[in-house]
């Protein structure tokens, strides 16, 4: 029996076992011969071919989680293994109960929003540093693992954070498109999650409010809404300047993010006036860690 003929009848006991077999076959996980032992290993003990192949040494949980994020199309990473900040947490720790919150935060923007026909939404805080960016990277990953086609934009031109969270260059972005320097061809792909885009700040500018002001910047949202699903904006904090306002006046839709013991309730009630002078709605409040 030649090698390739045995080879090819291990991969098929392989897939009897289960997807899992063949999906730790295909990714290199486990080679011919760790599989025949993983088989063999099954029918003596019982339970899961990946259990077994566990015990066997084979593999660690981990490595079922990855395969299985695959076998149901959920991008699922790897702590060191992947340019984004571990901060991500929807990419690293999907199953965990703070990204569980993320998911349903998901939903009752579905509900509320995206689903009468609306692709923005923008995330603004009063204070800088109360996870407001950090907030629309991840809420942006579990859109995508929902299978949405998602852009995320860094609208904090003073102070962009997004390039950093998925380990991005910011050479050409937003502030680019606004003077007419690039067209939409500077949107990065995040490689590693499937569905998921980028449009960082660009060139640092020393006239952001002046930019953002511009014409411009509604042609480019409504150009960018053809090819998403769901756009997120992230905006610079209100503390700092009134970006997020012009912002606004174009998003039309605004969730307000507030950090726990150290959002004051008068910043709190200055944000929420700010927003509805621009005529957006407000879609709901996140309080962060």
């Amino acid at each position: 029996m030649s090698d390739s003929y045995a080879d090819t009848q291990i991969e098929n006991r392989s897939a009897q076992a289960g997807n899992i077999g063949q999906l730790l076959l295909d990714s290199g996980k486990l080679d011919p011969q760790q599989a025949e032992r993983t088989l063999l290993y099954q029918r003596e003990q019982g339970g899961k071919f990946g259990q077994a192949a566990v015990a066997l040494g084979f593999i660690e949980e981990k490595d079922i989680a990855e395969v299985l994020s695959l076998q149901f199309a959920y991008p699922y990473l790897t702590k060191g293994e992947s340019a984004l900040n571990p901060r991500l947490i929807a990419a690293y720790e999907p199953f965990s109960d703070q990204v569980e919150s993320l998911r349903s935060l998901r939903t009752q923007l579905m509900l509320r929003w995206f689903s009468l026909g609306n692709k923005l939404a923008m995330f603004a805080g009063y204070e800088s540093d109360i996870g407001c960016s950090l907030t629309v990277a991840n809420l942006a990953i579990v859109f995508s693992q929902l299978g949405e086609r998602t852009l995320v934009i860094d609208g904090n031109l003073r102070r962009p954070h997004q390039h950093k969270l998925f380990g991005k260059e910011n050479e050409r972005g937003l502030t680019d498109l606004l003077v007419q320097r690039a067209s939409t061809d500077c949107v990065q792909k995040i490689e590693s999650l499937r569905g998921l885009y980028l449009l960082t700040a660009g060139t640092a500018a020393p006239n952001p409010q002046e930019l953002l002001a511009r014409p411009q910047l509604l042609r480019t949202l409504t150009t960018l809404q053809l090819d998403y699903d769901v756009v997120l904006v992230d905006s610079a904090p209100l503390s700092e300047s009134s970006d997020a306002q012009l912002l606004g006046t174009l998003v039309k839709g605004v969730v307000m993010v507030c950090q726990k013991d150290r959002s004051k309730m008068r910043n709190t009630e200055k944000l929420h006036a700010a927003m509805k002078m621009t005529g957006a709605e407000l879609l709901g409040v996140i309080l962060t860690e």
